[in-house]
């Protein structure tokens, strides 16, 4: 039996400068910028992955732009993901409290039950931190997520967040 292979459309929503960017950037290519550049509608980016042996995943990762003002034409970068992936600063308690409505903007277009992963980034700011893990884990447990917390800048935690959601679309998978 031959290779399954998969190609998966993901989003990756929250709001502006959480680290969408930065996390998208580290997972594909492994780097980080220090400087901050608004995504203007949306960009993509390509991670193949060894899910095992016999499972290779082509993941494209749609990473929206978080600014308001791009709120009109950002649900058409939803159509067709499979998965989603919501991302809150955790120096930014205001995107974390609006989290809730990345999801349900994203319900409103595909549906509910769909496989997400949240992330809480730039655990590396430790000191300026405004929300803890527990909210975090009680957010993802609330809206049926997983949780993760990560640090694009220094790459903690990156890799198991997008792999853990690639392992979930996998077990929903119909054979």
């Amino acid at each position: 039996m031959g290779k399954r292979e998969f190609v998966w459309k993901i989003v990756v929503l929250g709001d502006g400068s959480v680290g969408k960017t930065s996390l998208v950037e580290f997972y594909t290519h492994r780097s980080f910028k220090d400087f901050y550049l608004p995504t203007i509608g949306a960009n993509h980016s390509l991670k193949e992955v060894d899910l095992d042996a016999n499972t290779r995943v082509k993941a494209i990762l749609w990473d929206v732009a978080g600014q308001a003002k791009f709120a009109q034409i950002r649900k058409m970068f939803y159509e067709k993901a499979v998965g989603a992936v919501f991302v809150f600063d955790v120096t930014n308690r205001k995107s974390f409290e609006g989290i809730d409505a990345w999801k349900q903007d994203l319900t409103d277009v595909l549906g509910e039950g769909f496989p997400s992963t949240l992330i809480a980034n730039k655990i590396d700011l430790a000191e300026r931190r405004k929300v803890t893990s527990e909210e975090g884990f009680e957010k993802a447990a609330d809206l049926g997520m997983l949780y993760f917390e990560t640090s694009a800048k220094q790459g903690d935690g990156v890799d198991d967040a997008f792999q853990n959601l690639l392992l979930l679309l996998l077990d929903r998978v119909k054979w």
